[in-house]
């Protein structure tokens, strides 16, 4: 993708998941007949006869892309679909600075701040939303020698950011402020550059409408959890978008982010069991209800996976009012549910075939809605996806 062709391939993504709505919707875990199965036999029986091997392989987005392309030539055209990488010296941070930053979160740092110093938004100074506790202000600051405001919500991690600034005698400062509410024209509109790195849904939203308002001279966002969004429904940027048919819930939203490249072992050990456990309930509760539907559970501690599956599905009953056999029999339960999570797996995989163009849907929403406000936009990729799967930053420079 290049600022060349950003409105043609936002409009065959467009086409695509309007074409296949459908498909991309269907949820295997809470369906038991999904709406693409007699649509696309060949498909839905390709996907049930994959090996663990070759199922595994698939973990791969290009691969997986490729794979499906056999069945819906239609995603062909996803794959060669690339954001650029970000080619020029990296900055590394100063001795000390790096103090209490994990070492994903250092090269994410390091990357965002290494293309804004290249991206030549020098003078004013830097307006950073989201801060947390400033480690990118800080790396920011020290990269290209400007001012930086914090806008953060949370008081004790302004103080502590303002602490550690204090330390390496950085020109940083805090300003405790809840972004969703109104903030000070003069601080917006004296701004030389307005970032935000991984602000989630409606935060960074707020960011690129305020920003743009302000006429910003520079832009710099990695936006994150798009579905964290006070609407129900997503309320599109641009005007190309909002002239679009689809209409994408909170849910549909999450197909955007459903990677897990980051996940250690453990984690994903966890997820599996979880997954296993809430199917092995959701069978028991249909056997015992004798209704053939999914019921959706309540969130619950993840302490719950501690201790053993019959005290998980006593726990899960109380919290929807069921009452439970004295005596159930697990193995055979656990048995069909690993069964089951097999087939969930398989069929997942067609679903997450479309979770890039989701993802690019929404990264050329805000790409377009900045063109149409006045500004010159690229997306680079400032780390690799190991190093965080939301690896694109939106650059915007005012033309006039």
């Amino acid at each position: 993708m290049s600022p060349l062709n950003f409105q043609d391939v936002f409009t065959q993504l467009n086409q695509l998941l309007i074409e296949f709505q459908a498909v991309w919707r269907a949820k295997p875990f809470i369906q038991d007949t999904l709406a693409w199965h007699n649509q696309y036999p060949q498909l839905h029986n390709a996907l049930l006869a994959l090996t663990d091997e070759q199922l595994q392989s698939l973990e791969d987005e290009t691969r997986l892309l490729d794979w499906m392309s056999v069945y819906l030539p239609q995603l062909g055209f996803i794959s060669p679909l690339q954001i650029p990488r970000f080619e020029g010296e990296l900055s590394d941070m100063a001795k000390f600075a790096d103090v209490g930053i994990g070492g994903r979160k250092k090269q994410q740092i390091v990357g965002f701040a290494s293309v804004v110093k290249n991206f030549g938004a020098d003078g004013g100074h830097i307006l950073d939303w989201c801060s947390g506790k400033g480690h990118l202000a800080k790396h920011l600051h020290y990269v290209t020698g400007q001012q930086v405001t914090c806008l953060e919500y949370d008081k004790a991690l302004c103080d502590a950011g303002a602490k550690e600034a204090a330390k390496l005698n950085y020109d940083i400062r805090f300003i405790e402020q809840d972004v969703l509410q109104p903030i000070n024209s003069t601080l917006v509109e004296s701004a030389n550059l307005n970032t935000a790195l991984h602000a989630c849904g409606t935060l960074h939203i707020t960011m690129l409408k305020t920003a743009t308002k302000a006429r910003s001279s520079y832009i710099a966002l990695s936006p994150c959890c798009y579905h964290l969004i006070k609407h129900d429904h997503y309320e599109a940027l641009s005007q190309r978008a909002k002239q679009s048919a689809l209409l994408l819930s909170k849910d549909d939203l999450r197909l955007a982010v459903l990677q897990t490249v980051t996940a250690g072992n453990r984690v994903k050990r966890l997820r599996e069991q979880e997954l296993i456990w809430r199917i092995g309930f959701d069978l028991l509760q249909r056997q015992l209800t004798g209704v053939e539907q999914y019921h959706a559970m309540a969130s619950f501690n993840k302490q719950c996976l501690s201790g053993s599956f019959d005290d998980f599905c006593r726990f899960m009953a109380k919290q929807l009012r069921l009452e439970l056999p004295k005596s159930i029999d697990t193995d055979v339960l656990l048995d069909k549910a690993r069964l089951k999570h097999q087939k969930i797996l398989r069929l997942e995989k067609v679903r997450l075939a479309f979770r890039k163009a989701m993802e690019y849907w929404l990264l050329l929403d805000r790409v377009l809605f900045l063109q149409e406000q006045g500004y010159e936009v690229d997306m680079l990729r400032f780390c690799d996806e190991k190093t965080s799967p939301r690896n694109t930053l939106i650059l915007g420079r005012q033309l006039s």
